[in-house]
């Protein structure tokens, strides 16, 4: 460049030295954000997962109690569902019970509401959301059973936001990891199947792409298309069950949607005005052979009618 500015090649002007200092202090100022985020990182809490593969199928019948998405919040104060599902529990005594994850809202970390915006200034602090979770967790007083929540997509906010935030990785997480650990929960990673007897527990079934499947009727559609085993789902909010005949020893699956165990009749603010159908309820069902057997669905309104303060 300074031959061709010589020689009148080019009308552009440059320095004769070029003053590397300044470069050389952002450089090193890099590196050592750096090194202090790989020192942070090292140190992070890290989820215990917990990851079940009972792929065989068994004579011996598992009795599970499947609880839907319950979206826990500080805007629903009321434990009361919570306690119906735990008396449930007690007097039925599963031999496990599965929460098929959305156990919690999480709208604190919603990126659908931005927080610059009016309803984002009002969204619940991280605080408040853990505080009323842990509240619903105690609610449920069922000690004595095995227990695994398999993280849905709102669960996930809580990892999306550390992955785009890096200096709180690790804590927040830790703080979710000890609610559950303290509360006798286990729980497995969104997306990642929990399998009990040959069947496969998830929030929801992710197709090739690592998306879930979509469509007004999925678990007829394409998840029993391509499913080869029997597997319990939620996330839509609405109670199915499909059967779909299949080549082989099996000669069938099924995928099993259970519903939501939100308040009876709650719409959440998202789905105010929109085409919903939500089931309200748990799901009681018997797993042998590899398949679900014996299933039941028992409405909230049942509980209440049960357990509330009518009873």
């Amino acid at each position: 460049m300074r031959q061709a500015r010589l020689e009148g090649l080019t009308p552009l002007k440059f320095p004769e030295v070029v003053d590397t200092t300044d470069l050389q202090s952002i450089i090193a100022g890099l590196r050592s954000e750096l090194d202090e985020a790989r020192e942070r990182l090292s140190k992070a809490s890290r989820p215990h997962f917990t990851i079940k593969q009972e792929l065989r199928a068994t004579s011996s019948k598992i009795r599970v109690v499947c609880i839907g998405d319950a979206h826990d919040s500080p805007a629903i104060p009321d434990k009361s569902r919570f306690e119906w599902m735990g008396r449930y529990i007690r007097d039925t005594k599963p031999d496990l019970v599965i929460q098929i994850g959305d156990f919690a809202t999480m709208d604190s970390l919603s990126t659908h509401t931005p927080n610059h915006t009016l309803d984002g200034k009002l969204k619940p602090s991280f605080e408040n959301d853990m505080g009323s979770f842990n509240l619903a967790l105690q609610a449920m007083q069922i000690d004595g059973v095995d227990r695994h929540i398999t993280l849905g997509n709102h669960e996930r906010r809580l990892y999306a936001y550390e992955n785009e935030n890096p200096e709180m990785a690790g804590k927040l997480s830790a703080t979710i990891d000890s609610i559950l650990k303290n509360n006798g929960w286990t729980y497995s990673p969104y997306g990642t199947p929990y399998s009990v007897g040959g069947v496969s527990f998830v929030h929801a079934c992710l197709n090739k792409l690592g998306k879930t499947y979509g469509g007004k009727n999925a678990e007829g559609g394409a998840i029993a298309n391509d499913a080869i085993g029997d597997w319990v789902i939620g996330h839509s909010h609405v109670e199915r069950r499909h059967r779909a005949p299949k080549l082989g020893h099996n000669n069938y699956i099924q995928i099993i949607n259970v519903g939501c165990a939100l308040p009876d009749q709650h719409i959440e603010d998202y789905a105010q005005h929109s085409l919903t159908g939500w089931s309200y309820g748990i799901a009681d069902m018997s797993i042998q052979h590899g398949h679900v057997q014996d299933y039941h669905f028992v409405s909230m309104a049942a509980l209440g009618e049960r357990y509330g303060v009518a009873a």
